[in-house]
Protein backbone atom coordinates (compact mmCIF):
# COMPACT_ATOMS: atom_id res chain seq x y z
CA UNK A 1 0.00 0.00 0.00
CA UNK A 2 1.25 3.43 -0.58
CA UNK A 3 1.92 5.86 1.92
CA UNK A 4 -0.67 8.46 3.10
CA UNK A 5 -0.35 12.17 2.91
CA UNK A 6 -0.63 13.60 6.68
CA UNK A 7 -2.07 16.64 6.54
CA UNK A 8 -0.43 19.88 8.42
CA UNK A 9 -2.56 21.43 11.39
CA UNK A 10 -3.86 24.38 9.11
CA UNK A 11 -5.35 21.43 6.51
CA UNK A 12 -7.02 19.53 8.97
CA UNK A 13 -8.50 22.68 10.35
CA UNK A 14 -10.12 23.78 7.58
CA UNK A 15 -11.35 20.63 6.80
CA UNK A 16 -13.01 20.48 10.32
CA UNK A 17 -14.50 23.94 9.34
CA UNK A 18 -15.36 23.18 5.96
CA UNK A 19 -16.43 19.93 5.48
CA UNK A 20 -19.46 20.05 8.42
CA UNK A 21 -20.66 23.26 7.61
CA UNK A 22 -21.02 22.01 4.22
CA UNK A 23 -22.98 19.07 5.66
CA UNK A 24 -25.16 21.31 7.92
CA UNK A 25 -26.41 23.87 5.19
CA UNK A 26 -27.19 20.62 2.41
CA UNK A 27 -29.37 19.87 5.68
CA UNK A 28 -30.19 23.69 6.67
CA UNK A 29 -31.11 24.73 3.48
CA UNK A 30 -33.24 21.23 2.92
CA UNK A 31 -35.53 22.20 5.70
CA UNK A 32 -36.10 25.67 5.05
CA UNK A 33 -36.88 25.09 1.25
CA UNK A 34 -38.85 22.15 2.38
CA UNK A 35 -41.42 24.80 3.86
CA UNK A 36 -40.46 28.23 1.87
CA UNK A 37 -41.50 28.35 -2.18
CA UNK A 38 -38.30 29.63 -3.55
CA UNK A 39 -40.50 31.79 -6.05
CA UNK A 40 -42.51 33.16 -3.02
CA UNK A 41 -39.62 34.34 -1.42
CA UNK A 42 -38.63 37.09 -3.68
CA UNK A 43 -42.04 38.60 -3.45
CA UNK A 44 -41.98 38.44 0.57
CA UNK A 45 -39.01 40.12 0.81
CA UNK A 46 -39.48 42.28 -1.11
CA UNK A 47 -36.99 41.98 -3.66
CA UNK A 48 -36.88 41.90 -7.31
CA UNK A 49 -35.33 38.83 -8.47
CA UNK A 50 -35.83 36.86 -11.29
CA UNK A 51 -33.01 34.22 -11.48
CA UNK A 52 -35.25 31.22 -10.82
CA UNK A 53 -35.93 28.69 -8.65
CA UNK A 54 -32.39 27.10 -9.27
CA UNK A 55 -30.89 30.25 -8.19
CA UNK A 56 -32.94 30.98 -5.32
CA UNK A 57 -32.23 27.37 -3.89
CA UNK A 58 -27.84 28.07 -4.83
CA UNK A 59 -28.15 31.46 -2.85
CA UNK A 60 -30.02 29.95 -0.26
CA UNK A 61 -27.11 27.04 0.54
CA UNK A 62 -24.56 29.47 0.41
CA UNK A 63 -26.10 31.81 2.50
CA UNK A 64 -26.55 28.74 4.97
CA UNK A 65 -23.16 26.99 4.44
CA UNK A 66 -21.69 30.96 5.07
CA UNK A 67 -23.19 30.73 8.36
CA UNK A 68 -22.61 27.33 9.19
CA UNK A 69 -19.09 27.64 8.31
CA UNK A 70 -18.68 31.08 10.98
CA UNK A 71 -20.44 29.16 13.85
CA UNK A 72 -17.76 26.20 13.20
CA UNK A 73 -15.03 28.83 12.72
CA UNK A 74 -15.97 29.61 16.19
CA UNK A 75 -16.13 26.40 17.09
CA UNK A 76 -12.95 25.72 16.68
CA UNK A 77 -11.25 29.00 17.72
CA UNK A 78 -12.83 28.48 21.01
CA UNK A 79 -11.85 25.23 21.06
CA UNK A 80 -8.06 26.13 20.32
CA UNK A 81 -7.89 29.07 22.78
CA UNK A 82 -9.54 27.72 25.72
CA UNK A 83 -7.26 27.41 28.96
CA UNK A 84 -5.29 24.18 29.38
CA UNK A 85 -6.61 22.11 32.19
CA UNK A 86 -3.33 22.04 33.87
CA UNK A 87 -3.22 25.53 34.24
CA UNK A 88 -6.46 26.05 36.57
CA UNK A 89 -5.52 25.74 40.32
CA UNK A 90 -6.97 23.16 42.00
CA UNK A 91 -10.39 24.08 43.89
CA UNK A 92 -10.00 24.35 47.42
CA UNK A 93 -11.29 21.33 49.36
CA UNK A 94 -13.85 22.16 51.70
Amino acid sequence: MGEQAHWDWRRRSVAEVIWPSFVAAGVGALLFFALIDPNQLGPALEIDFDGGAVAIYSLGFFFFWVLCAASSLLTAWLIRTERRRDEFPDPPEG
